[in-house]
C-alpha cells in the first residue's frame, strides 16, 4: 500500500491490529473500512493522527463503545494515534447522497483496509 510509506513501523502495526480487532468484533456488519487524511496524502506533521472511516450496519451505541475501547487499547500498545470516524450505513448513504465534503474526500483519497 502506498500510504504505508508515511507510517512509522509502530503505526503500521497499530493499524493492522486495529483492523484485525474491528473485523473480529463486527464480522459481516462491518461494511467499509478506509484510511484517509494527511497520513495517506503525505502532508502530515508531528501532531497528525491516523484517520480511519468505519461504516457499520448497526446503530447500536454499544458497538461504538467497543470500537472506542479497541482504539484506546491499540493506541496505547503501539504508541500511535488512530482516530476513527464511525458511520452507520444509513448515515454514510445520506452523506453520499448529499455529497458532503467529508464523504467526497474519503471516497477520493481513502484507501480500503478491508
Amino acid at each position: 500500500m502506498d500510504y504505508e510509506k508515511y507510517l512509522t513501523d509502530n503505526e503500521k502495526e497499530g493499524v493492522k491490529a486495529f483492523v484485525d480487532k474491528v473485523k473480529q468484533l463486527l464480522g459481516p456488519s462491518l461494511i467499509k473500512l478506509r484510511i484517509f487524511g494527511s497520513k495517506v496524502r503525505g502532508d502530515f506533521d508531528m501532531e497528525s493522527d491516523i484517520d480511519i472511516l468505519l461504516v457499520v450496519e448497526s446503530e447500536d451505541w454499544h458497538v461504538r463503545g467497543e470500537i472506542i475501547n479497541i482504539v484506546a487499547e491499540v493506541n496505547l500498545e503501539y504508541s500511535c494515534n488512530i482516530s476513527p470516524v464511525i458511520y452507520t450505513s444509513r448515515e454514510h448513504e445520506m452523506n453520499k447522497y448529499y455529497k458532503t465534503l467529508f464523504v467526497q474526500e474519503v471516497e477520493r483519497e481513502g484507501v480500503p483496509l478491508a
